[in-house]
């Protein structure tokens, strides 16, 4: 293009009629042999105001995206309370219930990692926060009257841990929401340099279990055959988005 404009020039200024000469190499002017240089809308009589804007886009693709991906499995989460002394009619007493507790309490046999267990797993390139709460479909679900001994559900990292909670009937009132863990992301497959939002070692921490259990004591009346009495909601929030996947 600079060729073409330059030996434009040179030939106006041999033929004698150049009254201006140019150097601009944009070439979406045009100059005529009245001394009028134009750029397409208005003629203007001074090369000094022949100027124009030019757009310039970019794009980029890939590279730098960050992606992410959360799996969340669950066990049935099937829960059952025993009401622990039954009347015998026959020798006029109270005998153990079903799962032998006298006083009544929740099924232990129950929490066995894998019917109250909650995976979660960050395939994401970022780290992320799985909070964890848990709500009665209803307000009296259990209980008649909500006190503090009405329903609720716990969760922990060690299920041994939640076991013992269950066991001795933990006060429900201490339990707070939302219960929430770190996930960090997986690097074992990276080459040094890699990262392009979180710089980080795979500490094996990408993938966790939670576990869950129903505490409290639900009314006397109650009759239950596997109904949907609650819902656990999952809620994940990576670097400030929310993403919410719920088990009913």
């Amino acid at each position: 293009m600079r060729k073409r404009i330059l030996a434009t020039v040179m030939t106006v200024a041999l033929s004698a009629f150049a009254v201006f000469s140019v150097t601009s190499e944009v070439s979406a002017y045009t100059y005529t042999d009245t001394g009028e240089y134009s750029n397409g809308s208005v003629s203007q009589d001074t090369p000094a105001n022949a100027t124009t804007d030019i757009d310039v886009k970019a794009s980029t693709v890939g590279g730098g995206d960050i992606v992410f991906s959360v799996e969340i499995t669950w066990g049935a989460m099937d829960f059952s309370y025993d009401y622990g002394n039954t009347w015998d009619p026959v020798t006029h007493s109270y005998t153990a219930g079903v799962t032998g507790k006298q006083s009544g309490g929740w099924d232990t046999t129950k929490l066995d990692g894998d019917n109250n267990k909650i995976t979660v797993t960050n395939n994401s390139n970022y780290p992320i926060v799985a909070e964890f709460s848990y709500a009665n479909l209803s307000a009296t679900t259990f209980n008649q009257v909500a006190s503090s001994t009405d329903v609720k559900g716990a969760f922990d990292t060690s299920n041994s841990s939640l076991k013992t909670k269950v066991e001795n009937q933990t006060d429900t009132t201490t339990i707070t929401y939302p219960f929430s863990i770190t996930l960090n992301t997986c690097t074992t497959q990276l080459n040094q340099g890699e990262y392009y939002y979180y710089q980080g070692t795979d500490d094996g921490k990408y993938t966790n279990n939670i576990y869950f259990s129903l505490m409290g004591t639900p009314d006397r009346a109650l009759s239950l055959n596997q109904d949907k009495v609650g819902k656990i909601t999952v809620t994940i929030k990576p670097a400030g988005s929310t993403i919410k996947a719920e088990k009913p």
